[in-house]
């Protein structure tokens, strides 16, 4: 288990900044079949099980989508990366709670389909720290079978939304597998409850390069994203179209204020991804 030591601790390093879950979310069952959490292994077929790290989403029978800086973390090749789909739930978590950092890495038990390579977008981080966030995860053909996919947006959706002013009361639906932030009595810290949740946040701002959500906390009644599951999809509303991924945030440790969501309608993102679904 000494690479694993080595691994996760050079992980705490790299992602203690970024965001990731829901805060205040609610269990989501089986709302949301085309999300899973992203998975790395350390030996493949060893002893070691397989462990969590983000969300992402189906976007082909065999593809499924993350944020880039959820792959990089490691280097090419240190890790098995796979996936699951089940949602699992707090009564049977998909994979075994606890605290970050204090309980980290926390071991799947669901059944996780391994992964034959993953692609981070080629401009990743050019020019600005988190550019076109985006990564594929792929799979054999069929893996996904009988999963309906997200449905993806056009170029520049959200901008001819803006346009016609349907952003502005616009909520989003949030998915993600992360932690929550808890406050017991004493300092606050992030547990991460093992199963995927949901819940809803309502339109901030629109940037060239992101869609602005405004989070709020669970003690408001609201919902927050975490640190723990960068990579998370963003819903138009209630329907299947995911818009945007989560990707870093300053507001990790306060898991609420207006966070960041990498857009997947701009050209770049659409063109990394179009290469991979024609």
């Amino acid at each position: 288990m000494s690479k694993l030591v080595t691994l996760v601790a050079a992980l705490a390093v790299v992602t203690a900044g970024p965001a990731a879950a829901l805060n205040g979310g609610v269990p989501d069952g089986n709302g949301h079949p085309n999300v899973g959490l992203l998975t790395f292994d350390v030996d493949g077929p060893g002893p070691a099980p397989p462990f969590a790290l983000c969300t992402g989403f189906v976007v082909s029978d065999a593809a499924f989508v993350t944020a880039a800086h959820c792959i990089t973390v490691f280097p090419e090749g240190a890790v098995q990366w796979g996936a699951t789909l089940e949602p699992g739930g707090p009564t049977s978590p998909v994979y075994a709670p606890g605290f970050l950092w204090d309980d980290f890495p926390f071991a799947v038990g669901a059944a996780v389909t391994p992964a034959l390579r993953a692609v981070v977008h080629p401009q990743h981080r050019v020019g600005w720290r988190e550019a076109n966030d985006v990564a594929i995860v792929l799979f054999p053909a069929g893996t996904f079978a009988g999963v309906t996919p997200v449905e993806l947006p056009e170029e520049g959706v959200l901008d001819d939304l803006a346009a016609m002013g349907g952003l502005h009361g616009q909520s989003f639906r949030l998915v993600g597998y992360g932690s929550e932030r808890r406050q017991d009595g004493g300092p606050a810290r992030l547990f991460a409850p093992g199963h995927r949740q949901t819940a809803t946040a309502p339109f901030q701002a629109l940037t060239p390069m992101h869609l602005r959500l405004q989070l709020t906390s669970a003690a408001t009644g609201g919902a927050g994203l975490c640190a723990g599951d960068s990579g998370s999809p963003q819903f138009l509303g209630e329907s299947n179209l995911v818009v945007s991924l989560l990707t870093a945030s300053s507001s990790s440790e306060s898991c609420t204020g207006a966070q960041a969501m990498q857009r997947l309608d701009t050209a770049s993102v659409r063109a990394f991804l179009d290469e991979y679904l024609d």
